[in-house]
């Protein structure tokens, strides 16, 4: 799965390109936590629910985690706005999911 920052479509709190952290699979949905950096427990991350089809169902931020990364950057002057749930529908809009190439579906079968 792929954020696509080239249309503003990552998190403000976030980096350019962020990580599937780990996976969750329901009869219904795929849930799927997803950090915005490198750093396991520091990272701000947000959860997506994908419905089978790839199509995101929803996004939330998990725990206080993006939150406290946005006000740090509004404190820094990066940003001039705080977080809303408004951007957790940015974000959802913006997803993109793409399959690494032929050998790793094969490999899921």
């Amino acid at each position: 799965m792929v954020v696509d920052a080239e249309h503003g479509s990552r998190t403000c709190a976030g980096q350019p390109y962020t990580r599937a952290q780990a996976l969750l699979i329901t009869k219904d949905r795929l849930i799927v936590q997803v950090a915005e950096g490198v750093e396991d427990q520091v990272d701000p991350t947000f959860i997506y629910e994908l419905d089978y089809g790839l199509n995101v169902v929803s996004v939330s931020p998990n725990g206080v985690g993006v939150t406290r990364a946005h006000q740090v950057l509004e404190a820094r002057g990066v940003l001039d706005h705080p977080f809303s749930l408004e951007e957790c529908a940015r974000l959802k809009a913006g997803v993109v999911v793409r399959w690494a190439g032929r050998d790793t579906a094969a490999r899921l079968r």
